[in-house]
């Protein structure tokens, strides 16, 4: 059969030229899992340090990922970081939304989930209380196993705070995760 005569997206062709008829998942799939190979969800993965022990995420940070980035606040987040002595690739940053066409963002949980579930931190920090409710929902009602299992904090963030006011509430969230190992 001609292959023009296939409807098929650019990786499914690819692998059809090379004899794949047929693809098997290796277990259950979240919703949002066929996204992480495609741009912009591949490019974030592959800034992932490997095993990294939590994950922080924040409105503006798929702005930040797509080239809007606030200066600022990537100097916010290295302060942060430094003044938590937190070891170089103990933390990753995963965007839960993405810079909408025209103003604003919307919100990608289903990616974000499988995302989460793939990075596999221990603890997830939420920076703003407005991003916090529908984080907390999207993880509460999943039946993901992986996704159980992590730790998560919200820490009220206007974008005014200093990094040693953020420190206070993370040290503390650090301290309870070290001591109920």
């Amino acid at each position: 059969m001609d292959d023009a005569a296939f409807a098929l997206t650019a990786d499914l062709f690819v692998l059809h030229q090379a004899g794949i008829r047929e693809l098997l998942p290796a277990g259950k799939m979240l919703p949002g899992e066929r996204h992480l190979g495609r741009a912009p969800w591949s490019g974030f993965l592959a800034k992932v340090p490997p095993a990294p022990m939590m994950v922080w995420t924040y409105r503006e940070l798929g702005s930040d990922l797509c080239g809007r980035a606030d200066p600022a606040r990537g100097a916010l987040w290295r302060e942060l970081i430094n003044l938590l002595e937190l070891p170089r690739g103990s933390v990753a940053f995963w965007p839960f939304a993405l810079p909408a066409k025209g103003e604003g963002d919307e919100v990608w949980m289903e990616p974000f989930l499988a995302g989460l579930a793939r990075i596999a931190p221990k603890a997830l920090v939420v920076f703003g209380e407005e991003a916090s409710p529908p984080i907390a929902a999207a993880l509460s009602e999943t039946e993901d196993e992986a996704l159980a299992d992590i730790r998560s904090l919200c820490v009220p963030w206007t974008g005014a705070q200093s990094a040693n006011q953020l420190a206070q509430p993370l040290r503390q969230f650090l301290n309870t995760m070290e001591a109920s190992r």
